[in-house]
């Protein structure tokens, strides 16, 4: 069911900037995907011709592609700005072209995704958020936004699990370990839940993460034989990292 455009932070805006530029730039950089929600790029650079062949399309299609991603680039940073939807329908219409023409590159599957999660659309989202995480799932943002959308309509059953990766990806991810907090505390798993609301907490130095801690921890105490969970890898390196 499509709603209203997200109002976003400060934060978020400039980190979905930032994974924008970052794909849109992605024939001169290679993406060093275990750095997760920074978003942040490393390595050697590729020329057209190198991210050509890997996403399987022509170096003219490639050409293509870097066209109509400047424009998308533009044409977002304008709803930034204006929060006019004609400018974020204008993005998604642009970068849904991009898709088209590059089906094959997680990267432009997941900018699509995060538009359309940006703009309400949740059921499309999920289609091209899966489907980047599909081409390459050790990627901490996109198996992040796939669990966010899961939870986001209501299926946080299987968002969970994607949440759980995305940390295992990118285990110092605070923002991530407050949302797999925040999904296990609604399904009455407490102790799991003060794992994760302190590891945001200490991640972030973030207040909000110590008080649910804090909160979860009070529920917790008032509960009989309350449910664990296993947190699986992100959970082991939070044990020794602490």
């Amino acid at each position: 069911m499509s709603r209203q455009p997200r109002v976003l932070s400060r934060r978020s805006t400039n980190a979905c900037a930032l994974v924008l530029t970052a794909l849109f730039l992605a024939d001169n950089f290679a993406v060093d995907a275990r750095q997760g929600s920074e978003a942040a790029m490393e390595g050697k650079p590729r020329s057209p011709a190198e991210t050509a062949e890997r996403w399987g399309i022509s170096v003219a299609t490639m050409a293509r592609v870097e066209a109509l991603g400047q424009q998308v680039d533009t044409t977002y940073q304008g709803w930034v700005r204006s929060r006019d939807r004609a400018a974020l329908e204008k993005s998604i219409k642009l970068q849904a072209a991009i898709v088209e023409l590059a089906p094959k590159s997680w990267e432009m599957q997941a900018s699509l995704a995060n538009l359309y999660y940006y703009g309400g659309d949740d059921a499309t989202a999920e289609i091209h958020a899966r489907q980047a995480v599909l081409l390459n799932a050790g990627v901490a943002t996109t198996q992040k936004l796939l669990g966010r959308i899961l939870v986001q309509i209501g299926r946080s059953q299987e968002g969970l699990p994607h949440l759980q990766e995305a940390l295992a990806l990118a285990p110092h991810d605070g923002e991530c370990w407050h949302k797999v907090g925040t999904v296990l505390f609604e399904q009455g798993l407490m102790q799991g839940a003060v794992t994760c609301f302190r590891a945001a907490g200490a991640l972030r130095n973030d207040s909000l993460s110590w008080l649910s801690a804090a909160h979860t921890l009070h529920k917790l105490q008032k509960i009989p034989n309350c449910k664990g969970v296993s947190l699986g890898r992100a959970g082991m390196f939070w044990r020794f990292a602490r």
